[in-house]
């Protein structure tokens, strides 16, 4: 096949740069080809430029109209007019016989036709038109009182943290003798549903008379350390108002006694020991106001060192300390 230097080359840029304005067609591609008996048919041709595209002709959006008119037989010379939306652009081709001309149409054809199936591939699909809505009505709106909640000794749900202060009065039935009456300074640090708690307590001191001019006073002071698991907030969840904890613990401290006129006049005997005993207490901790609650426990210890105070020339020890001794406690507490 010999064709003009650049015919199949610059086939595609000439066909549809130069169109002019012609009338609309309809979509797909149509080859008007030429009827002479040395020239392959139409649908020979239409096959060949389907065969190189690897589509058919129909399935292109746009209409274009490709139309091969024969000039000359000596040698081969035909035009190749392209009409497209209007648009008309010519190319004349030159070959040595119609099959050569015939493939250089196919060859150019099928490069023009391939650009526009693939503008056609790229373009946008437009999403459909949105259905028309009618917007729902508005809430009705109601009034609503403000309502101011105390959230002081909040936090955020899984760090809640809260420290506290409290002064509390305690009496208890054996720690001395008869009831005690004491003081109890503690610090407790709260961590979600589990409190720890570190207190002093101290009791003021206890006189026993021992005939008509002998006496003894004891004495008692301890330090200790309980972990306590608030049971209204893992039952139903934190409460703003009140609190009811349960606490074990141990203390440690000292308990003395000094004796005087056991021995004669002015003689004076002091006697101490270890104190260690286990605590356990039920406590109720109710929210007065702002950071100030209001706390009752009451409970028991055991006393795990049971001194015995004996002085000569007593046969019986004074005062030996209970096995259990009840406790209650009341007083006030500050949270931050």
């Amino acid at each position: 096949m010999k064709l003009r230097a650049g015919a199949c080359v610059l086939g595609l840029c000439s066909l549809l740069s130069g169109f002019a304005r012609a009338e609309e067609q309809k979509a797909g591609v149509q080859l008007r080809w030429l009827e002479h008996a040395e020239c392959p048919t139409s649908a020979q041709v239409v096959d060949n430029i389907q065969s190189l595209l690897g589509r058919p002709l129909a399935a292109l959006d746009t209409h274009i109209l490709f139309e091969v008119k024969l000039l000359s037989t000596t040698p081969w010379k035909v035009t190749l007019r392209a009409q497209r939306e209007g648009l008309l652009s010519e190319r004349e081709l030159v070959g040595e016989n119609c099959s050569a001309v015939a493939e250089a149409v196919a060859v150019i054809v099928a490069l023009a036709v391939d650009a526009e199936f693939r503008k056609q591939d790229a373009a946008p699909i437009e999403p459909p038109a949105p259905k028309e809505t009618i917007p729902p009505k508005p809430p009705r709106r109601v009034p609503v009182r403000p309502v101011f909640a105390d959230t002081s000794s909040l936090s955020e749900p899984g760090l809640e943290l809260s420290l506290q202060l409290r002064m509390t009065t305690l009496v208890d039935s054996g720690s001395l003798p008869g009831l005690a009456w004491g003081g109890e300074f503690d610090l407790s640090l709260g961590l979600g549903l589990v409190l720890i708690e570190a207190r002093a307590n101290y009791w003021l001191p206890k006189d026993v008379l021992i005939g008509d001019q002998a006496q003894s006073v004891f004495s008692l002071w301890s330090a200790g350390l309980s972990g306590c698991l608030d049971f209204m907030k893992a039952l139903s969840g934190p409460a703003e108002r009140w609190q009811l904890p349960l606490c074990l613990g141990m203390d440690l401290g000292w308990v003395s006694a000094r004796s005087q006129g056991l021995l004669g006049p002015g003689a004076e005997v002091e006697q101490g020991s270890l104190w260690l005993a286990g605590l356990a207490e039920l406590g109720l901790s109710l929210r007065l106001f702002s950071q100030w609650w209001l706390e009752f426990r009451t409970g028991a210890q055991v006393a795990l060192s049971r001194p015995e105070f004996l002085v000569q020339p007593l046969e019986n020890p004074i005062f030996q300390p209970n096995l259990v001794i009840p406790r209650v406690r009341l007083g006030l507490g500050w949270r931050f």
